[in-house]
């Protein structure tokens, strides 16, 4: 988060919102609507980036879905780092990377996706966005590695987004990991100048 208030002078809330097993769904919008509201009553709604990695990454684009569904003005952009994008893991394609991801594991991602939706169902798009429509909102832009288990949903949402006539700024990088953009590497350093590049772009203010 420095970097990117470094290299955009952009303003960056980072909500500390409640992690499953102990929360769930329910709980993090609770604390997130209205944070996003206050936000955009300062700010301006077209000023805001919302952006979030892995399971933070899933709930970015859920809350844009969210918003739409309420009515409300989305943000300017929302940026998706190894998004976890549907927590029942059901994509067949999914179990070739299981076996290359040196950090994430089938069994532990089900388990902690059941706790999260609760008494949700876990296909409803609060809880796996890939399943909810993408029309109506705000710009998403993605990044994702190839070795990564979360890989294949990725693909899943662009086609999905292909399929109902949305354009997503979709970005593949070769061989990295899941959450590759905030380690110490030279791709990690190229990703991180292409987000401050988006913010920079839409606006000053970034939810992450």
């Amino acid at each position: 988060m420095s970097k990117l208030v470094q290299g955009s002078n952009c303003t960056v809330t980072a909500p500390n919102y409640p992690h499953a097993p102990e929360h769930n769904v329910h709980d993090v919008f609770a604390l997130l609507l209205p944070l996003y509201n206050e936000l955009a009553a300062v700010a301006g709604s077209s000023n805001i980036t919302v952006m979030g990695d892995s399971s933070g990454g899933g709930i970015s684009l859920a809350l844009a879905q969210r918003l739409r569904e309420d009515g409300l003005d989305q943000p300017g952009r929302v940026i998706l780092l190894s998004p976890w994008l549907d927590a029942t893991l059901s994509n067949p394609e999914i179990a070739e990377f299981d076996k290359i991801d040196p950090f994430l594991g089938v069994e532990g991602l089900q388990y902690g996706g059941a706790a999260y939706a609760r008494d949700v169902d876990p296909k409803n798009y609060l809880v796996s966005p890939v399943y909810g429509s993408l029309r109506d909102l705000a710009p998403i832009s993605l990044f994702i590695g190839t070795r990564d288990i979360l890989f294949p949903d990725c693909r899943k949402l662009r086609e999905r987004a292909a399929d109902e006539g949305v354009d997503i700024d979709y970005r593949e990088y070769d061989e990295m990991v899941h959450d590759w953009m905030l380690g110490p590497m030279p791709e990690a350093k190229h990703a991180i100048i292409e987000i401050v590049e988006l913010i920079q772009h839409d606006g000053r203010s970034v939810l992450p």
